[in-house]
């Protein structure tokens, strides 16, 4: 895959699996990626189709808003 069309949040989406596996998929123990990988969906979602493509972006704007950006409330679509 060229630079041109590489996925702007793929390397994020990577880091974070790699935190969950180690982590024995405890989702609190990764937080930071979460966040990150919420936040780059956020500001380039259009560019990153395959990897933020399936967030529930009502519930992540209404976690946001409560400040509660934990990954149990996120609603991830099938």
């Amino acid at each position: 895959m060229s630079q041109k069309n590489k996925d702007p949040c793929q390397k994020i989406a990577c880091e974070l699996q790699v935190c969950l596996k180690k982590e024995n998929f405890q989702e609190s123990s990764c937080q930071e990626y979460v966040d990150r990988l919420v936040e780059c969906c956020r500001l380039r979602k259009k560019e990153s189709f395959k990897v933020c493509g399936g967030m529930n972006w009502k519930v992540i704007s209404f976690n946001d808003f409560n400040r509660k950006k934990t990954p149990e409330r996120m609603n991830w679509k099938e």
